[in-house]
């Protein structure tokens, strides 16, 4: 039999095989499987989904439990072309029927209230200057170019 290696264990991945898949048909464990995967520096689609948000955000905890951000991942994960529930298809209708008049703002100083917990994002009225962007570029949003294209609002 052959050596499985970090090559290997990611072309298995990517073709939509299981890390328990693998560690199974190959007598190995999963951890050895996701070590290896590592180590050949794979990353599964939705880490990769999870590339445009924005370096400048450096979340706390509780603010990565916030709706909004979760609701921002959805739509990551949604361009992307990764499946998601019906339940989260619903939410990024909503999301984006909201988006059309106002804009998702980061501000790691925003406070937790009872209809926004966890703090540090808000949607404010939309302005000229946001253009079709979802989130607004301010002091600690930066949108790398090359992935401005991710944060556009969908067309109707």
């Amino acid at each position: 039999m052959a050596r499985l290696t970090g090559e290997v264990v990611a072309e298995l991945l990517e073709s939509g095989i299981s890390g328990r898949e693998i560690a199974a048909a190959w007598g190995v464990t999963p951890g050895r499987v996701s070590q290896l995967a590592r180590e050949a520096g794979y990353r599964s689609p939705k880490k990769r989904a999870m590339d445009p948000i924005p370096s400048s955000w450096e979340l706390t905890a509780s603010q990565k439990r916030n709706r909004i951000y979760q609701d921002l991942r959805i739509h990551l994960h949604a361009v992307a072309g990764l499946e998601i529930s019906e339940a989260s298809k619903a939410r990024l209708g909503l999301l984006y029927r909201r988006l059309r008049e106002y804009v998702v703002v980061h501000d790691p100083s925003i406070p937790s209230t009872p209809n926004n917990k966890f703090g540090g994002f808000r949607f404010e009225p939309r302005a000229s200057w946001d253009g079709d962007l979802l989130i607004r570029q301010n002091r600690w949003t930066r949108i790398d170019p090359e992935y401005e294209k991710f944060w556009r609002l969908p067309d109707a």
